[in-house]
């Protein structure tokens, strides 16, 4: 009876484990960006426009930003470098609005690569109190964010027609008892997570000072460095031609990815999570 009762408890701590590994999986992945920059839980950005007048341009171009992506809208907008040459020129409204564009879509990407996810993510959490050096209308900074990368992160990732799609990946030091939780059906993903381009850069996170060796030969205790990849992702902004971190290769995506395939590896890291986007 004992040693029933000890199987049994075995067993629910399992289970347990189980149903939580792909909540503790997206705390972690919403804790930093895919490069390793911690994400602060409050700083605030700029924006050279009012509050009624930033949010109502930051509508207008959030839904050609979901369907067509940055350099289409900057395109349409006027800004030809990224389409089909034009002679023609802007008149002085129509370079306004362009310039007013530009500075927004980068000004949000600025605040999410260089100051605060969290907020971005929920702007009515911002308390200008936590931070002497912004004034009273930073908060709409952050709400003009929400709506510009969560249009971004949910676009296309094809930058042009013809684009072929390259993988992208995130790196992680993950608990033992969570990577081994971890199994091929599982679902995770939450809005505005960040990954990479560059596998070097996933695999350094992942095995940087929150990385870490496999110490244990039983996997009870300690982490193991681990890496997500998405082969051929069809939604998701590519960021970093308009961040200051550009060598990042930063992409933010939302909506969930299925693990299909977890393959144990030798060398800079662990186990690899093949997923696919759903």
């Amino acid at each position: 009876m004992k040693l029933l009762l000890e199987q049994w408890r075995s067993y629910s701590k399992h289970l347990l484990i189980e149903s939580q590994a792909t909540s503790a999986l997206d705390d972690l992945l919403s804790a930093t960006h895919a490069s390793g920059k911690p994400i602060p839980s409050q700083l605030a950005g700029a924006s050279a426009l009012g509050e009624s007048e930033g949010l109502q341009l930051a509508n207008e171009i959030a839904s050609s930003l979901e369907s067509h992506g940055i350099r289409q809208t900057l395109v349409d907008a006027g800004d030809w470098r990224g389409g089909a040459r034009s002679d023609r020129v802007l008149d002085d409204e129509e370079k306004k609005r362009l310039l007013d564009i530009t500075a927004m879509i980068k000004g949000s990407i600025e605040l999410f690569t260089g100051a605060s996810v969290s907020t971005v993510r929920e702007p009515e959490n911002f308390e200008p109190t936590r931070d002497k050096m912004f004034d009273d209308t930073a908060k709409v900074n952050y709400e003009v964010a929400n709506i510009i990368l969560s249009a971004i992160s949910k676009g296309p990732y094809a930058r042009m027609s013809g684009e072929v799609p390259r993988p992208i990946y995130r790196g992680l030091a993950l608990p033992v008892a969570v990577a081994r939780a971890l199994k091929v059906g599982d679902v995770f993903g939450r809005d505005l997570s960040s990954w990479t381009k560059d596998q070097n850069q996933a695999v350094k996170f992942a095995r940087g000072s929150m990385g870490a060796k496999k110490k244990d030969p039983n996997f009870l205790l300690g982490t193991l460095s681990v890496m997500f990849e998405i082969k051929k992702p069809k939604r998701g902004g590519q960021i970093y031609d308009y961040s200051e971190y550009r060598n990042e290769m930063e992409v933010v995506r939302s909506g969930q990815v299925r693990i299909t395939k977890i393959t144990e590896v030798e060398g800079r890291v662990s186990i690899v999570y093949e997923c696919e986007e759903i």
